[in-house]
Order: structure tokens, then C-alpha cells, then sequence
């Protein structure tokens, strides 16, 4: 019981809720959330658009939909990276099938 109320313990202290740290690699209330409300883990901080954990840009990017409220912390969620003129845009899929440029 000690190691769940210490888990417990440290989702409120990072996220500032009562959201339970995702078992699965699943997040947020929407499509693979499945209305559970888990919030990321602190290696996949973000909670994308699709209710999945990760670190990448598909998952941390506000364009893509990142969920805040449900990430690993406040500022888990960001804008696109400023580019400069010698890097070209790549195009990232997310778990949709969609387009992020970043």
C-alpha cells in the first residue's frame, strides 16, 4: 500500500490534482483516456491529443493537441521549437494519421 500512496503523493505534487499516474501509457479523458483521467508519468510527461503518453513533439506540441491537464507537469506542453533558415520543416504524423509540422 506504501508504494501507491507514495505514487499517489507525487501525481498531486506534480500536477497539482487528484489525477492518478497512468498505469498503461494512457491519459486524459478522451479517446484511448476512455474517461479514466490518468496523468503522465514523469519519462512521457505529455498527454497527446490521442490519450497517449510521450516525450515527443507528436505528444508535447500545443498544435498537436497536447493535454495539459493531464501531462506530468505545467509546462509539459509547448509551442512548435523556433526554426532557423539552415533546418528544413520535417513532417511528424501523429497517432491519427495527421500532420504536424514542426
Amino acid at each position: 500500500m506504501l508504494p501507491q500512496l507514495t505514487l499517489f503523493v507525487a501525481s498531486l505534487l506534480a500536477t497539482g490534482s487528484l489525477a492518478a499516474v497512468s498505469p498503461d501509457g494512457t491519459c486524459g479523458m478522451l479517446k484511448a483516456g476512455a474517461n479514466k483521467g490518468y496523468t503522465c508519468f514523469k519519462e512521457k510527461a505529455c498527454c497527446s491529443s490521442a490519450g497517449y503518453c510521450g516525450a515527443e513533439d507528436v505528444y508535447c506540441l500545443n498544435s498537436a493537441g497536447c493535454q495539459g491537464s493531464y501531462s506530468n507537469a505545467t509546462n509539459a506542453c509547448r509551442a512548435p521549437r523556433p526554426r532557423h533558415d539552415h533546418q528544413r520543416r520535417r513532417d511528424v504524423r501523429d497517432h491519427r494519421g495527421g500532420q504536424v509540422w514542426v
